[in-house]
């Protein structure tokens, strides 16, 4: 199963600035605001979400349709450190999720932490921004 969105919480929205947000930026459409049932830890600087099954356990983030699968997955994937360059586990996942956006659900590629998120800061609003960096 494949999909046209990516939903994204952190580095990848607007407003932030890297090569990566550039990509993706050139090569897919803004759909809107949207969210998804999962938790939000703090690593590093930049968020890791995880899913949920909890209905009160949301990460806000944006939802994009991707024009070029490929060339916009390959610098992404390098960007979460979840291509096949580096070393595993990966640092994140890029799975298929359930997003709700406006009233409406639809599946989007998220990129997931996949690594234990015992001890990290959860952030209980689920929302990142840029004075979270």
């Amino acid at each position: 199963m494949g999909s046209e969105f990516l939903f994204v919480y952190g580095t990848l929205k607007k407003g932030f600035n890297n090569r990566a947000r550039k990509k993706l930026k050139e090569n897919s459409l803004f759909v809107g605001d949207a969210e998804f049932n999962g938790k939000l830890f703090r690593i590093n600087g930049y968020p890791g979400a995880i899913k949920s099954n909890n209905s009160s356990d949301i990460v806000y983030g944006e939802l994009y349709k991707i024009k070029n699968h490929v060339s916009v997955f390959k610098i992404l994937d390098e960007f979460e450190e979840c291509s096949d360059t580096f070393d595993k586990p990966a640092l994140f996942k890029r799975k298929i999720c359930k997003v709700r956006i406006e009233k409406k659900y639809e599946y989007a590629w998220i990129y997931l932490y996949n690594l234990a998120t015992r001890g990290l800061p959860k952030i209980k609003t689920g929302k990142f921004m840029q004075a979270d960096k």
